[in-house]
Order: C-alpha cells, then sequence, then structure tokens
C-alpha cells in the first residue's frame, strides 16, 4: 500500500491507515513532499489558497509518482 502524507491528513485519516495496516496485515509505503520543493514554493503553508493546482502538484502528484516508479503503472 503506497500512503501519500500530504502534510495536511486529520487525525482520523491517519487512524484509517493504521487501520487498515493492521488488519490487512499489509506494509506501508509512506510518501511525503521533498522538503526542498515546500521550502521553496510552500514555505508559509499557504500555497493552497492562491495555487491549489500547485500545491497538489507538490504534495499529491509529485510523491505519487516517485512512489510508482518502480512499478509497471
Amino acid at each position: 500500500m503506497i500512503f501519500l502524507d500530504t502534510g495536511w491528513l486529520f487525525e482520523e485519516t491517519l487512524a484509517f491507515r493504521d487501520t487498515l495496516i493492521e488488519t490487512l496485515a499489509c506494509a506501508t509505503s509512506a510518501r511525503q513532499p521533498l522538503e526542498e520543493a515546500l521550502s521553496r514554493q510552500d514555505p508559509d503553508r499557504e500555497l493552497w489558497f492562491s495555487d491549489p493546482d500547485a500545491c497538489c502538484r507538490i504534495r499529491k502528484v509529485e510523491p505519487l509518482s516517485r512512489a510508482l516508479k518502480p512499478f509497471s503503472a
């Protein structure tokens, strides 16, 4: 299971992830945005106000792309 930690997740989402891992007895690979991208493009954590597409690209699209590289998906 690939888990994207955007840095904006609710505690309930993290608890659900933990429940899934325990219930399904599966391994997880957590992916997070690159710190350098966050510090350069979203240092104040307010990018989602002005450019939600860029925020999603940094926090979701790019980490998922990195996570899927080893797979033919």
